[in-house]
């Protein structure tokens, strides 16, 4: 059995404390009654066997059974179950994280490539002769421009997220009436939505002041990459984007919802990954670069507010996210 050092001396000083007691006992009995030593003596062996049963019983409660539960081999032991777990979690992190920078690079590299061999093949084709052919050549010219307009939009958003991304990043805060944010990024994008048919609502009192404590810019931006979505994925013939504000008590609950396509459940997950699209073809095709919503995730995180989804594929999707008031 193993005893640990520090309760040797325990051990030890009681049972030199337990002689020392039962000596002085007989002494004291055999002075004061020399003629009845013997009776000292059986008085001594009898509290002799009491304090050792008593110290026996402390032993085993206190040292011996609490080391045969958690000795040291079973800490040992229990430590290195801990320790192959944590390294475990780690490795699958580290897989996790490099599968993450594969499909990230992959990605990046067929959003650049695919636009590049476009306008390559345009360009050759117009230096070929196509110049001359006014059956293509401003076709062609035009292709090129959206490609490479789609190509700026993917570098932008890249240094956009790894702005947001870099510890340092400050964000400017300010106090402003976010339904007037509201109004101007609905202004801008109405041409847009008007072309497609769809109709944006804004859902909230004109007249009230909704105050708001944020970076305003970057709030622009989540604005804008939320309302087109919603105007991009709506194909109904009836198609609105509605815009609400709700009041709870510390901070605004901005929704955007729309009636559109929607998004299945199986991919709201993913959906704020950088690059991930529901309907890869249809993104490309309006000029999207895949990084909104990676975006939008970004500057929420950063204002340490909350996103939220909910989505019906038919029915269409429900954006929010929420804002500290302000004064």
């Amino acid at each position: 059995m193993h005893i640990p050092k520090q309760y040797r001396k325990i051990i030890f000083a009681n049972i030199t404390a337990l002689h020392l007691i039962l000596g002085i006992l007989w002494i004291t009995g055999f002075l004061l009654s020399p003629a009845k030593w013997y009776i000292t003596l059986i008085i001594c062996l009898v509290t002799s066997m009491v304090c050792s049963l008593i110290f026996a019983e402390y032993t085993w409660k206190k040292i011996v059974l609490p080391d045969k539960q958690t000795g040291p081999a079973d800490n040992d032991r229990q430590n290195a179950l801990e320790y192959m777990k944590a390294k475990e979690n780690e490795i699958q992190q580290l897989k996790k994280l490099e599968n993450y920078r594969k499909e990230f690079l992959g990605n990046v590299a067929h959003e650049l490539k695919t636009p590049l061999t476009s306008i390559q093949g345009q360009i050759l084709t117009l230096l070929d002769g196509g110049i001359y052919d006014d059956n293509i050549n401003i076709n062609y010219l035009q292709r090129s421009a959206f490609n490479i307009d789609r190509m700026i939009s993917v570098v932008n958003d890249l240094d956009e997220i790894s702005k947001l991304e870099y510890d340092r990043y400050q964000l400017k805060m300010e106090n402003f009436n976010i339904s007037t944010l509201i109004d101007e990024v609905s202004d801008t994008l109405e041409v847009k939505a008007n072309k497609l048919g769809i109709k944006i609502i804004t859902d909230f009192n004109p007249d009230q002041t909704y105050m708001v404590n944020a970076d305003k810019d970057n709030i622009r931006k989540v604005l804008v990459n939320l309302i087109d979505n919603a105007i991009k994925y709506n194909d109904k013939e009836n198609g609105e984007v509605r815009i609400q504000i709700a009041d709870n008590d510390n901070t605004y609950q901005i929704t955007i919802a729309d009636n559109g396509i929607g998004i299945d459940n199986q991919y709201l997950p993913r959906i704020f990954e950088r690059f991930f699209r529901v309907d890869k073809d249809r993104s490309r095709k309006t000029g999207g670069s895949g990084l909104g919503l990676a975006i939008v995730k970004h500057v929420i995180d950063a204002h340490s507010q909350t996103l939220n989804v909910q989505s019906t594929p038919g029915l269409g999707s429900a954006f929010s996210f929420t804002l500290q008031k302000g004064k």
